[in-house]
């Protein structure tokens, strides 16, 4: 499974040809594509979070990483002066990268089982110091089970950021990808089917 092929969308033919290019006002110059084998024409945005979209892609990043950063709606909406509305729309688009890169990741890791535990403080009545809490629990979680929660802090922080204490961008130390992408490959994934 490749996240950037360009084969087919219709018959995933790999019998593909630039036939033309169109150039759009904001984020450059895309093939159009032509397939031998079912005779359609699509272009390279087809299906991936990038198509139809009139902002330039360097302002949507540039608000997006507002918004993983930990910035609200508004607060993101006033600063950047775009609408709420634009924004939940490419969060939305992203987040809709979610069975493509869930497949991608469990084919990488060979559909492996495994098991994280963590430790969580559970405060009961009030606040007391840790040493001295009894409000401890232990949490085991079949790691793919997280997938299911993909939104695009999750996205970003697993296949785009390097890990603050790692030092590597997650998807990288597990061996999903061998580096991590960037924000355009991101928008340049295409949707699963």
């Amino acid at each position: 499974m490749d996240l950037f092929s360009q084969n087919c969308p219709c018959c995933d033919s790999a019998k593909v040809d630039v036939r033309t290019r169109y150039v759009t006002q904001h984020n450059g110059t895309h093939p159009i594509y032509h397939c031998r084998s079912c005779d359609i024409y699509f272009s390279e945005t087809f299906a991936t979070p990038m198509a139809g979209l009139r902002t330039p892609l360097s302002r949507i990043i540039e608000v997006l990483k507002a918004r993983t950063e930990g910035q609200g709606l508004n607060a993101t909406a006033r600063i950047f002066g775009v609408s709420k509305k634009s924004m939940i729309d490419w969060e939305w688009r992203l987040s809709k990268l979610k069975p493509a890169l869930t497949l991608y990741g469990l084919c990488h890791q060979f559909l492996s089982l495994v098991i994280e535990g963590d430790e969580l403080y559970t405060k009961v009545h009030h606040n007391t110091a840790a040493s001295e809490s009894e409000g401890w629990s232990i949490v085991l979680m079949e790691r793919s089970s997280r997938l299911r929660t993909l939104d695009l802090q999750w996205l970003v922080h697993n296949f785009v950021r390097v890990h603050f204490t790692t030092k590597v961008i997650p998807a990288v130390k597990l061996g999903i990808l061998e580096v991590g992408l960037s924000w355009i490959e991101l928008f340049s994934i295409r949707y699963a089917f």
